[in-house]
């Protein structure tokens, strides 16, 4: 009975692991895009937002920073 898990993942785990942005997330306050990433062994696609003034386009290499809800708060990665 120990090894039996829920099957929910604790997104507050994400904080400070990196990820890639799936779908572009637009500038500070104009909405969610998505990201994707490994957590908790799974790979998996959850909504994120940003504080910048520049869109983050598929691709770009993303550090989770906060968790606002069930979203992610990212910022690109240098």
């Amino acid at each position: 009975m120990k090894m039996r898990s829920d099957g929910n993942i604790n997104i507050e785990k994400a904080i400070g692991k990196t990820a890639d942005v799936y779908l572009t997330i637009p500038a500070k306050d104009a909405g969610a895009g998505k990201i994707t990433m490994t957590l908790e062994e799974r790979f998996v696609e959850l909504s994120a937002i940003q504080n910048g003034d520049t869109p983050l386009i598929t691709g770009t290499k993303v550090r989770v920073i906060s968790v606002n809800g069930d979203t992610l708060v990212v910022e690109k990665t240098e």
